[in-house]
């Protein structure tokens, strides 16, 4: 080390001699030493600022340096600086540096700065920088915080070769206070957390472009609306690329305000897109960049456009509908769709609009729509509908079934009313009342029980004689299962018989008894427009007086018969005898005897001839009685 002093002594006292300046080839003849080695020892004392080198025209001349003294300059500059001989020692430390370790001059003079217990002994990265020999200025890759009184410190250490006097080599430790810088950076760097927070977090897409409008950032709402080329240029059409948004406003500082885009996505699918541009402008107002803020609003140009279409439906459905659809405020008409000019007898809308509603109210219904306007003002639900009677402008009546709700159009609190005309319907409701009442009393004039039933042998109509029979109320019987107002043994074979009949589609005729009582019965089916058997209408006739008038008859008959035999019998008894007593009195010779016996015979067989008219008698009422049986037998078969 020694050898590296001396030889940088020599080139001083030498370039000192020549004030002038010498080249690197004079100083190698006069050292006697090669030119490289030449080189490197002026390099250091360049690098330390001892010597300078001027360009006098291509040769290089090298001069003593014209400068302040080194420490001098260490006590002016601002930034902590220690200085260090080839051993590591310190040999200087200025002012800067002393506050910064909070040391004296005294505590770290000559002491190795690897054994110092404070800083920046401490530090790794300067003592691994400092373990090996330094050929060039160097610089730390990171950055050294110290804490003290005013907070942390942030120190950007920088290290350089140094020669010190006598030609010694060193190394000269600068640390730089970055603290404000570093500040401002954390702070930069926060606010473009923050930034960016709000950007990735905006629905919208955020486009950044630079001058020429290429994309230098995406937020992650923009990624996702597909390829980066859609922010830039309008799909289906060409176009000039001066015409973009985005290159408009990067090339030209253009500010462009609601431009609609529509792209086409990698599925194939339109978007549409409102755009936003403006350029990005330094302080000088030279522009390097461009913004874009891109809304997607396909989704609100469906809505807008199923809203339209839903207004286009409501306005046909409005002047097409059959019911009069009308507007007010409570006092005027506002609106009457074609129908309700109609109804109300008016040609043209003219006729209704901005007349009073009262003037078409039927004074019957005044009353009645006070009160529903009243409902209608103080609550948001529609109001039941309810038969209210118009005045047409002719002067006549019409009873219609109205029902309204409030709706608000440009901030007025307005009255919707639907009225249909229900005349007809009236009509129609009250002959069926009549045709329904007629039918009724028809059920209930026969002695017989009626009803009508479905498959599933639920009850829909019956008369009074069959309600009383099964042990109710015809209003309380519709709607109930037949089969569970039978005994079990009788439904159980009703339902087979009404499954017979819905599925043949014939009558059926059958009788059964229960609770003494026998009943004729009929299943008649019952079809729809279609043909199909949907329904039975069950007919019953109480038949036990008739069955017990059968069986009387069939008795008396048996009984008469019984009597005309006994008559035959008695007759014949008698007969057979008076001839053989009449044969006797024409053989005896007492004439008057024979006379009186004659008399008796005749008198007897005059008794005889009654008995046989009687018996005739018996025979005839026997006969009617027969037919009478075969007619009633006739009967219940024809029915």
């Amino acid at each position: 080390m020694e050898s590296y002093w001396k030889e940088f002594l020599r080139i001083k006292e030498i370039l000192n001699a020549h004030p002038r300046g010498m080249t690197v080839s004079e100083l190698s003849r006069r050292l006697q030493i090669t030119r490289n080695s030449v080189a490197k020892y002026l390099d250091v004392l360049l690098s330390t600022g001892q010597i300078e080198m001027r360009k006098i025209g291509p040769a290089k001349m090298y001069f003593i340096s014209e400068r302040i003294p080194h420490s001098s300059l260490l006590y002016l500059y601002s930034d902590a600086m220690l200085v260090l001989d080839d051993e590591g020692r310190t040999v200087f430390a200025n002012d800067s540096f002393l506050k910064l370790a909070a040391a004296s001059l005294e505590e770290i003079h000559g002491k190795e700065i690897l054994k110092l217990d404070s800083f920046p002994a401490d530090d790794p990265q300067i003592v691994a920088a400092l373990k090996s020999p330094l050929t060039k200025p160097l610089t730390m890759p990171n950055l050294v915080s110290v804490s003290g009184e005013n907070g942390t410190a942030y120190l950007r250490v920088k290290l350089f070769p140094t020669v010190l006097e006598g030609g010694v080599p060193g190394t000269s430790i600068v640390f730089e206070d970055v603290t404000d810088q570093m500040r401002v950076h954390l702070e930069l760097g926060v606010e473009r957390a923050r930034l960016k927070a709000i950007i990735d977090s905006a629905p919208e897409a955020i486009v950044v472009t630079d001058a020429e409008g290429s994309i230098r950032m995406l937020n992650p709402a923009a990624e996702s609306l597909c390829a980066a080329s859609a922010f830039c240029q309008p799909c289906g059409r060409m176009c000039d690329p001066h015409d973009l948004p985005l290159i408009r406003s990067a090339r030209h500082g253009e500010t462009v305000r609601g431009v609609h885009l529509a792209t086409i996505s990698p599925e194939g699918e339109q978007r549409e897109l409102l755009a936003n541009t403006a350029p990005i402008a330094g302080d000088n107002g030279r522009v390097f960049g461009a913004v874009g803020i891109f809304q997607e609003i396909t989704e609100q140009k469906r809505i807008e456009a199923a809203l339209r279409e839903s207004q286009e439906r409501y306005r046909s459905l409005v002047e097409n509908s059959p019911a009069m659809i009308a507007v007010h405020d409570g006092e005027r008409y506002l609106f009457i769709n074609p129908a309700g000019l109609q109804l109300l007898g008016a040609q043209e809308p003219g006729d209704v609009v901005g007349k009073p509603v009262t003037d078409f109210l039927h004074p019957d219904s005044h009353d009645l729509v006070q009160v529903r306007f009243e409902q209608l003002r103080t609550r948001a639900a529609a109001i039941p509908p309810v038969e209210v009677r118009l005045l047409r402008l002719d002067g006549s009546a019409v009873t219609v079934e109205s029902s309204g709700h409030t709706l608000v159009y440009k901030g007025r609190s307005l009255m919707q009313v639907v009225a249909r005309d229900i005349t007809k319907r009236k009509q129609m409701e009250e002959a069926a009342r009549a045709s329904d009442a007629r039918m009724r009393a028809l059920l209930n004039a026969p002695p017989d029980s009626a009803l009508l039933i479905d498959r599933e042998g639920t009850i829909l109509a019956l008369n009074e004689v069959a309600a009383t029979r099964l042990g109710g109320s015809a209003d309380d019987l519709v709607g109930r299962q037949l089969n569970t107002l039978l005994p079990q043994d009788i439904a159980a074979a009703r339902r087979g018989l009404s499954e017979n009949v819905f599925a043949s589609g014939k009558p059926l005729r059958f009788s059964d008894e229960r609770d003494g009582m026998v009943f004729e019965t009929t299943f008649f089916p019952v079809r729809d427009a279609q043909g199909d058997v949907r329904q039975i209408a069950v007919f019953a006739r109480d038949v036990t007086v008739q069955r017990q008038l059968e069986t009387t008859r069939r008795e008396a008959c048996d009984r008469i018969q019984q009597a005309v035999d006994s008559l035959t019998i008695q007759s014949d008894n008698v007969r057979q005898p008076l001839q053989v007593i009449l044969a006797l009195a024409d053989l005896m010779n007492d004439e008057e005897t024979a006379g009186r016996i004659r008399q008796e015979i005749r008198r007897i067989n005059a008794y005889i001839t009654e008995v046989d008219r009687g018996r005739e008698e018996f025979c005839e009422i026997r006969e009617a009685l027969r037919r009478l049986g075969v007619a009633q037998n006739a009967d219940c078969t024809e029915e």
